[in-house]
Protein backbone atom coordinates (compact mmCIF):
# COMPACT_ATOMS: atom_id res chain seq x y z
CA UNK A 1 0.00 0.00 0.00
CA UNK A 2 1.41 3.43 -0.77
CA UNK A 3 0.13 7.07 -0.66
CA UNK A 4 0.49 9.98 -2.92
CA UNK A 5 1.03 12.79 0.32
CA UNK A 6 1.70 12.39 3.66
CA UNK A 7 0.36 14.80 6.32
CA UNK A 8 1.37 15.73 9.62
CA UNK A 9 0.29 18.19 12.16
CA UNK A 10 2.74 18.63 15.53
CA UNK A 11 2.87 15.06 15.14
CA UNK A 12 5.63 13.21 13.10
CA UNK A 13 8.39 15.35 15.55
CA UNK A 14 6.73 13.34 18.62
CA UNK A 15 7.49 9.74 17.00
CA UNK A 16 10.76 7.86 17.21
CA UNK A 17 11.98 9.31 13.71
CA UNK A 18 14.51 6.43 13.56
CA UNK A 19 11.32 3.93 12.63
CA UNK A 20 8.43 6.74 11.65
CA UNK A 21 10.84 8.28 8.55
CA UNK A 22 12.05 4.98 6.78
CA UNK A 23 8.39 4.06 7.32
CA UNK A 24 7.24 7.45 5.16
CA UNK A 25 9.84 6.47 2.51
CA UNK A 26 8.81 2.98 2.31
CA UNK A 27 4.83 3.67 1.34
CA UNK A 28 5.36 7.55 -0.43
CA UNK A 29 4.74 7.03 -3.89
CA UNK A 30 8.66 8.12 -6.04
CA UNK A 31 7.62 11.37 -6.94
CA UNK A 32 5.07 11.55 -3.60
CA UNK A 33 4.15 14.89 -1.54
CA UNK A 34 4.13 16.17 2.09
CA UNK A 35 2.92 18.67 3.92
CA UNK A 36 4.05 18.99 7.72
CA UNK A 37 3.84 21.61 10.68
CA UNK A 38 6.12 20.92 12.64
CA UNK A 39 7.23 22.57 16.45
CA UNK A 40 9.35 25.56 16.37
CA UNK A 41 12.41 25.41 19.19
CA UNK A 42 11.54 29.29 18.99
CA UNK A 43 7.81 29.12 19.17
CA UNK A 44 5.16 30.83 21.18
CA UNK A 45 3.76 27.48 22.74
CA UNK A 46 7.30 25.98 23.21
CA UNK A 47 8.16 29.59 25.32
CA UNK A 48 4.53 29.68 27.16
CA UNK A 49 5.66 25.61 27.56
CA UNK A 50 9.11 26.41 28.86
CA UNK A 51 7.48 29.23 31.20
CA UNK A 52 5.35 26.85 32.56
CA UNK A 53 7.67 23.68 33.57
CA UNK A 54 9.35 26.86 35.82
CA UNK A 55 5.86 27.48 37.23
CA UNK A 56 5.11 23.60 37.74
CA UNK A 57 9.09 23.49 39.46
CA UNK A 58 8.24 25.77 42.06
CA UNK A 59 4.77 24.49 43.01
CA UNK A 60 6.47 20.74 43.51
CA UNK A 61 9.10 21.82 45.07
CA UNK A 62 10.25 20.43 48.40
CA UNK A 63 9.56 24.37 50.18
CA UNK A 64 6.33 24.64 47.79
CA UNK A 65 3.43 25.68 48.08
CA UNK A 66 1.30 22.17 47.81
CA UNK A 67 4.32 20.37 50.54
CA UNK A 68 3.53 23.20 53.01
CA UNK A 69 -0.14 23.18 52.57
CA UNK A 70 0.05 19.29 52.99
CA UNK A 71 1.91 19.84 56.31
CA UNK A 72 -0.54 22.74 57.40
CA UNK A 73 -4.07 20.49 56.56
CA UNK A 74 -3.95 19.21 60.04
CA UNK A 75 -3.18 21.69 61.46
CA UNK A 76 -6.13 23.51 60.32
CA UNK A 77 -8.76 21.08 61.83
CA UNK A 78 -7.00 21.18 65.34
CA UNK A 79 -7.69 24.87 65.34
CA UNK A 80 -10.87 23.96 65.11
CA UNK A 81 -11.34 24.24 68.91
CA UNK A 82 -9.93 26.60 71.33
CA UNK A 83 -7.85 24.49 73.16
CA UNK A 84 -6.54 23.26 69.61
CA UNK A 85 -5.76 26.72 68.79
CA UNK A 86 -3.89 26.75 72.16
CA UNK A 87 -2.25 24.12 71.49
CA UNK A 88 -1.16 25.07 68.36
CA UNK A 89 0.16 28.71 69.42
CA UNK A 90 2.67 27.26 71.88
CA UNK A 91 4.19 24.99 69.28
CA UNK A 92 7.12 25.80 68.08
CA UNK A 93 6.93 23.24 65.11
CA UNK A 94 3.05 24.49 64.00
CA UNK A 95 4.52 28.23 64.02
CA UNK A 96 7.25 26.62 61.69
CA UNK A 97 4.89 25.67 59.21
CA UNK A 98 2.16 28.14 59.47
CA UNK A 99 5.14 30.80 58.57
CA UNK A 100 6.46 27.95 55.74
CA UNK A 101 2.96 27.61 54.34
CA UNK A 102 2.76 31.93 54.37
CA UNK A 103 6.21 32.58 52.75
CA UNK A 104 5.44 29.99 50.18
CA UNK A 105 1.81 31.61 49.61
CA UNK A 106 3.33 34.88 49.04
CA UNK A 107 6.35 33.70 46.67
CA UNK A 108 3.49 31.99 44.61
CA UNK A 109 1.26 34.87 44.21
CA UNK A 110 4.53 36.97 43.51
CA UNK A 111 5.35 34.94 40.86
CA UNK A 112 2.12 35.05 39.21
CA UNK A 113 2.14 38.82 38.99
CA UNK A 114 5.65 38.71 37.93
CA UNK A 115 5.14 36.52 35.07
CA UNK A 116 1.91 36.61 33.87
CA UNK A 117 2.22 34.16 30.97
CA UNK A 118 1.88 30.86 31.24
CA UNK A 119 0.68 31.58 34.90
CA UNK A 120 -2.62 29.89 34.74
CA UNK A 121 -0.89 26.73 36.37
CA UNK A 122 -0.52 29.09 39.53
CA UNK A 123 -3.91 30.35 40.16
CA UNK A 124 -5.22 26.93 39.95
CA UNK A 125 -2.78 26.01 42.36
CA UNK A 126 -4.29 28.38 44.65
CA UNK A 127 -7.80 27.81 44.04
CA UNK A 128 -7.04 23.93 45.05
CA UNK A 129 -5.25 25.22 48.25
CA UNK A 130 -7.64 27.36 48.98
CA UNK A 131 -10.18 24.59 49.02
CA UNK A 132 -8.03 22.07 50.63
CA UNK A 133 -7.83 24.47 53.47
CA UNK A 134 -11.66 25.29 53.69
CA UNK A 135 -11.82 21.15 53.97
CA UNK A 136 -9.22 20.53 56.81
CA UNK A 137 -10.83 23.70 58.74
CA UNK A 138 -14.19 21.84 58.03
CA UNK A 139 -12.29 18.76 60.10
CA UNK A 140 -12.22 16.89 56.31
CA UNK A 141 -8.15 16.45 56.28
CA UNK A 142 -8.59 12.98 54.09
CA UNK A 143 -10.49 15.34 51.22
CA UNK A 144 -7.88 18.14 51.83
CA UNK A 145 -4.71 15.49 51.32
CA UNK A 146 -6.43 13.79 48.35
CA UNK A 147 -7.24 17.26 46.75
CA UNK A 148 -3.37 18.29 46.80
CA UNK A 149 -2.20 14.41 46.06
CA UNK A 150 -4.43 14.39 42.85
CA UNK A 151 -3.39 17.89 41.87
CA UNK A 152 0.30 16.90 41.95
CA UNK A 153 -0.26 14.03 39.71
CA UNK A 154 -2.08 16.29 37.28
CA UNK A 155 1.10 18.44 37.72
CA UNK A 156 3.16 15.43 37.20
CA UNK A 157 1.13 15.07 34.06
CA UNK A 158 1.45 18.06 32.77
CA UNK A 159 4.92 18.45 33.22
CA UNK A 160 5.61 14.93 31.18
CA UNK A 161 3.41 16.52 28.09
CA UNK A 162 5.25 20.10 28.18
CA UNK A 163 8.90 18.76 28.70
CA UNK A 164 7.62 16.20 25.35
CA UNK A 165 6.83 19.42 23.68
CA UNK A 166 10.11 20.87 24.57
CA UNK A 167 12.21 17.97 23.70
CA UNK A 168 10.48 17.60 20.01
CA UNK A 169 10.61 21.20 18.78
CA UNK A 170 12.70 21.47 16.02
CA UNK A 171 15.59 23.81 15.15
CA UNK A 172 16.00 24.80 11.42
CA UNK A 173 19.19 22.39 11.91
CA UNK A 174 17.09 19.34 13.10
CA UNK A 175 14.29 20.45 10.54
CA UNK A 176 16.85 20.06 7.94
CA UNK A 177 18.39 16.95 9.13
CA UNK A 178 14.61 15.18 9.14
CA UNK A 179 13.67 16.17 5.95
CA UNK A 180 17.35 15.09 4.61
CA UNK A 181 16.17 11.62 5.79
CA UNK A 182 13.03 11.89 4.03
CA UNK A 183 14.73 12.60 0.08
CA UNK A 184 14.46 9.49 -1.00
CA UNK A 185 11.45 9.51 -2.08
CA UNK A 186 9.60 13.26 -1.99
CA UNK A 187 10.07 15.97 -4.83
CA UNK A 188 13.71 17.03 -5.24
CA UNK A 189 14.94 19.42 -2.76
CA UNK A 190 14.49 22.72 -4.64
CA UNK A 191 10.56 21.82 -4.69
CA UNK A 192 10.12 22.08 -0.79
CA UNK A 193 9.01 25.06 0.76
CA UNK A 194 9.38 25.91 3.79
CA UNK A 195 8.24 28.43 6.12
CA UNK A 196 7.44 29.83 9.63
CA UNK A 197 3.75 29.74 10.80
CA UNK A 198 3.08 33.27 12.18
CA UNK A 199 0.06 34.28 14.12
CA UNK A 200 -0.57 38.10 15.66
CA UNK A 201 3.55 38.03 15.09
CA UNK A 202 3.73 35.05 17.10
CA UNK A 203 5.83 31.90 15.89
CA UNK A 204 3.64 28.72 15.98
CA UNK A 205 5.75 26.09 14.12
CA UNK A 206 7.16 25.38 10.85
CA UNK A 207 5.58 24.59 7.75
CA UNK A 208 7.08 21.95 5.15
CA UNK A 209 5.21 21.36 1.85
CA UNK A 210 6.22 19.85 -1.87
CA UNK A 211 5.06 21.16 -5.15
Amino acid sequence: QSFDLIVSQYALEYSNLVQSLPECNRVLVDSGRIALVIHHVESRPVSLASLELGHIAALLAEDGLIGHARQLAPLLAVSRSPQGRERLTSSPEANRIRDGFNVAQSAISGRASAKSEGADVLHIAQDVVATAVQESLQGDVLAALRRLDDFVVALQDSRLRLEELCNCAMSARSLATMLQELSGRITPLGSRKIDTLLEEGFVLGWTVTTD
